[in-house]
């Protein structure tokens, strides 16, 4: 992956270009993004993949895929339920949402609920890292490293956050035919989560060439599961080649 040069500059990420018309976008130290996301041009469509932690964050996302594609996003897909993929949704009012039926099932039941609790504890969280930022100890520095901007980013967007579900659900694979390229999802649960999906992508229209997407991981991996990974991994074997 190279740095896109005269891309748009963002606190919360920096972009790089994996292929012709195919992003990443891979955050920042002290970006309220928190997760990886991704863009691809498709040709007169636009697809974003994750929406980040912070509305905020979004809306630098939304900008970088309107400068580097000349559009408005027209699809934007949320990998799995989790708060740091999904929270950005309002930034792409025009654009459709797109997840497995899992994950909207998980967004649905446990959103709101999610939200309602960051309400509770973001203030005292943030505080404890604040604390710990300036710890003796390497490790508990190293750990309000990552935790500090997470909480920023929560305090500061829940005044304006809205959540917003999926509209359109896949079950296995859901194909995106453009007109420059082709991007396929594939639901592939149990690496992260329930619901989770990835995309590959096709340099060409033919979509023989698969490639896989990969820029989804935030900075620490909490919560992968081995065996669900290792079906990750083998499902892009087999279709990226």
């Amino acid at each position: 992956m190279s740095a896109h040069a005269g891309s748009p500059r963002s606190r919360h990420f920096q972009l790089e270009r994996l292929a012709e018309g195919v992003y990443a976008e891979v955050h920042v130290d002290g970006g309220w993004g928190i997760s990886n996301a991704g863009i691809v041009d498709l040709g007169k469509q636009t697809l974003v993949f994750d929406t980040g932690l912070t509305p905020q964050a979004a809306c630098d996302l939304r900008s970088a895929a309107e400068l580097l594609t000349g559009r408005t996003p027209d699809y934007v897909v949320n990998s799995h339920h989790h708060n740091d993929h999904i929270r950005g949704n309002q930034a792409f009012p025009e654009a459709v949402v797109v997840s497995t039926a899992r994950t909207l099932e998980l967004i649905a039941s446990q959103g709101h609920d999610d939200i309602d609790a960051d309400r509770k504890q973001a203030p005292e969280s943030l505080a404890e890292m604040k604390t710990l930022v300036e710890s003796q100890d390497a490790e508990s520095r190293g750990l309000a490293t990552v935790w500090l901007p997470y909480w920023e980013g929560i305090l500061a967007s829940l005044s304006e956050l809205q959540l917003r579900l999926p509209e359109l659900t896949f079950k296995d694979q859901l194909t995106f035919h453009g007109k420059a390229r082709a991007s396929q999802l594939l639901a592939t649960s149990g690496g992260h989560t329930e619901g989770d999906c990835v995309l590959f992508f096709a340099p060409g229209t033919g979509g023989v060439l698969w490639r896989p997407l990969v820029c989804a991981m935030p900075p620490v991996p909490w919560g992968l599961r081995p065996r669900g990974l290792s079906f990750h991994l083998g499902s892009a074997q087999r279709i990226g080649g």
